[in-house]
């Protein structure tokens, strides 16, 4: 903190006063140089009419960037959290949760008689009917070993 500001708006104010001054100072040159204030005061004009749509562009390509690079980095997050629950507690959880499944036999030997040259599962059809998660009870999940 630098006096009363804090120091993200004293670079913000910084940089506001720095660059509206080397506009001012390049003004003066140019006014220096041809000594024409009417072109320089049409060329003003005619900046400052576009600068809106210039501001606007430039935002929404700025902010949409943003969001897309914030986007990205949240589903690599969620990916990396997802990958060290599945490599830590998934697979012991998926074992444990489908060793108390009643249905267990019934999928296990459906597999393998698909392997085996059975009938062949497809998976919209036979997996379908397998409600393996719903036939739980809750009083196989007290048990956490962590």
């Amino acid at each position: 903190m630098i006096g009363n500001i804090p120091k993200n708006r004293f670079w913000t104010l910084f940089l506001v006063l720095a660059l509206t001054g080397l506009s001012i100072v390049l003004y003066f040159i140019h006014l220096l140089l041809f000594q024409d204030l009417h072109h320089i005061g049409i060329f003003f004009l005619g900046d400052l009419a576009f600068l809106p749509l210039e501001v606007l562009l430039v935002t929404l390509i700025i902010h949409r960037l943003l969001e897309m690079q914030d986007r990205q980095r949240k589903m690599e997050k969620m990916h990396m959290v997802i990958g060290a629950f599945f490599s830590s507690v998934g697979s012991w959880l998926l074992a444990y949760l489908s060793d108390r499944d009643p249905a267990l036999e019934d999928l296990r030997r459906h597999l393998v008689s698909s392997l085996t040259g059975g009938p062949m599962m497809n998976s919209e059809g036979s997996l379908t009917n397998f409600n393996t998660i719903r036939a739980i009870s809750t009083g196989a999940l007290w048990i956490w070993p962590f």
